[in-house]
């Protein structure tokens, strides 16, 4: 398969256009905290609200009152000492300054995970020959797949092997479900595995498992998920 060697210009606008997806990725994650964290505080708010508080009165009779009410009188609050009850109180779902670091923290972790792929992808996005470096993308987790079946240039990715492909598709969680499916109960036709029923970690797919037209569909989908421009197949994106 020929490729051109793109123009400055085009370059620079594909980075632009990668730039603004990241912001726009970005702005979306900050969106999606802030409105967690409200309505976790809502939720608390209310719960508080729901609350009654236990109270003795001069007499050392007890009694509850809806903390949402606000009916004594300033003589009564005067005469009554409230001894609140922690056993009615379940603090377990109230949300703590521990809960809201975390949670920033965490969403501060995927925005920069979000940021080094997009930045590596670029990088990736630019290369043309055969000896110039792929720069590896992380899966979800933040791990980076391993040297052994990652290539190190455009060379050796245009020589993957089928297996390595179906390896590092596993890796990113791009095969889809029904895929995994139809290889599992394929190779239990075949006499290659007990039974179809194996879970997803004890299964480790086979080239033959799969037609040829799918092993090129993974293929081009695991170019655009590394940033690269270079496909099996012809007339796709």
């Amino acid at each position: 398969m020929t490729t051109t060697t793109p123009t400055v210009e085009e370059l620079q606008k594909q980075i632009e256009e990668l730039a603004s997806v990241v912001k726009k990725q970005s702005i979306m994650l900050s969106k999606t905290g802030h409105q967690l964290l409200s309505l976790q505080i809502k939720q608390t708010s209310k719960e508080l609200g729901n609350v009654k508080i236990p109270t003795v009165n001069k007499d050392g009779i007890p009694s509850f009152r809806d903390s949402t009410k606000n009916t004594a009188s300033s003589e009564k609050k005067d005469s009554a000492t409230e001894v609140p009850s922690s056993a009615d109180i379940d603090v377990n779902d109230f949300i703590t300054n521990h809960d809201i670091v975390q949670l920033v923290g965490e969403l501060q972790g995927q925005l920069t995970l979000l940021e080094l792929k997009n930045i590596r992808r670029i990088a990736n996005s630019r290369l043309s020959e055969d000896e110039d470096v792929i720069a590896p993308i992380p899966n979800q987790d933040g791990e980076e797949p391993a040297t052994e079946i990652f290539p190190k240039n455009i060379a050796e990715f245009k020589e993957l092997a089928d297996d390595t492909v179906l390896d590092l598709c596993q890796f990113y969680e791009l095969l889809p479900p029904t895929a995994q499916d139809e290889a599992k109960m394929k190779a239990f036709m075949e006499g290659k595995i007990d039974t179809p029923n194996l879970d997803p970690s004890e299964f480790t797919p086979c080239a033959d498992d799969y037609s040829e037209e799918d092993l090129g569909l993974y293929y081009d989908e695991l170019a655009r998920f590394i940033g690269l421009k270079f496909r099996r197949r012809e007339n796709v994106w």
